[in-house]
């Protein structure tokens, strides 16, 4: 059996897990749900922080762990778990990058033009707080996106948790190499729904990154509460 460590993506927390660890669990896995600086339980104040920041936590819990890892990263934080796998590529089993940003050469979501521009499609979705140097996501008006084919119940529920993003995580230049990050087995889930991160994108960033196995579901961004059961039937397979 494996041990899967689930990295949430922008805004989130480990929160966003709870219908996927169970399934993960019953199948005899056991499960890790960090929660990023600033978000969830954890209190570290947002101002400030970069993907830097979040990859120091994911690296503490590979490193704390007896053998390697599962890495699953959602989201914003495909750019968290490159830069893990960058630093520590002995701890890492598989990278599994689930509707997940995939970016290298020093670019960020800012610099990288396609998704700056996809990023900007989501204009009242996200707004910003310049005094306190964070993007906010508006529940209302981010749920269409976020949470297509989401149970009001989950979509209710991420409205009350949800955490400001800081600009920072954004703004990371993502830097890997062949001969650590490249020596990483990778894989990704394409969620083929999405109104985040658009299908075309999701498959184009895998293409350049040279990731060949790739699992499809028919769902939107959160698939973790749309569809939990075939997520964990495909992150198992894609472990290998």
């Amino acid at each position: 059996m494996s041990t899967f460590v689930l990295v949430h993506g922008g805004c989130h927390g480990a929160w966003c897990w709870y219908r996927l660890v169970p399934l993960l669990e019953a199948a005899g896995h056991r499960v890790i749900t960090p929660d990023l600086p600033g978000h969830g339980i954890d209190r570290t104040p947002l101002k400030g922080l970069t993907q830097h920041n979040y990859a120091d936590v994911v690296e503490s819990v590979l490193r704390s762990l007896d053998e390697p890892a599962v890495l699953v990263g959602h989201s914003m934080s495909g750019m968290t778990v490159s830069l893990v796998a960058e630093r520590c590529p002995e701890r890492i089993g598989t990278l599994i990058y689930l509707s997940a940003t995939v970016l290298n050469g020093g670019r960020s979501m800012m610099t990288d033009p396609a998704l700056a521009a996809n990023f900007a499609a989501l204009g009242s979705a996200m707004h910003a707080d310049e005094d306190n140097d964070v993007l906010i996501s508006d529940p209302e008006a981010s749920a269409p996106y976020f949470y297509s084919g989401c149970d009001p119940a989950d979509i209710a529920l991420a409205a009350r948790l949800l955490s400001p993003e800081p600009v920072g995580a954004f703004a990371t230049p993502i830097n890997v190499t062949d001969s650590r990050y490249g020596s990483v087995r990778r894989a990704a889930v394409i969620t083929l729904e999405d109104f985040i991160l658009p299908v075309d994108l999701q498959r184009a960033m895998y293409a350049e990154d040279g990731i060949v196995d790739i699992a499809m579901l028919p769902t939107g961004h959160s698939s973790f509460f749309s569809a939990p059961e075939s997520l964990a039937l495909e992150l198992q397979r894609l472990a290998g």
